[in-house]
């Protein structure tokens, strides 16, 4: 986990799970994310190598992408969003001086 939220913001995960709940309901985004699932599955089984994780992030953009349109067009849930964006990176950015 810390090898993938060391290159993404952890901020990123809600628009990535949005995204994701929509990309079930269409066959090329279906595609996209079981590619991007069965991708990080196998580096995290084999080789947990950053770089191969590197090569997933197109499509976890489009997938990213397609949650931030989802949110924007519903107005409560994007100021969820904004609040629980800040919240995580507070708590990350407070983790990290812990380790210092």
């Amino acid at each position: 986990v810390k090898m993938f939220t060391d290159q993404i913001h952890i901020s990123m995960l809600p628009l990535f799970l949005v995204g994701s709940w929509f990309a079930l309901k269409d066959k090329t985004l279906k595609i996209c994310l079981l590619t991007f699932i069965a991708l990080n599955l196998i580096n995290f089984l084999t080789t947990r190598h950053p770089g191969v994780t590197a090569r997933t992030f197109f499509l976890f953009a489009m997938i990213a992408g397609l949650g931030a349109e989802k949110l924007l067009k519903w107005n409560k849930l994007t100021g969820l969003y904004i609040v629980s964006a800040v919240f995580l990176s507070g708590i990350q950015a407070y983790s990290r001086i812990l380790d210092f």
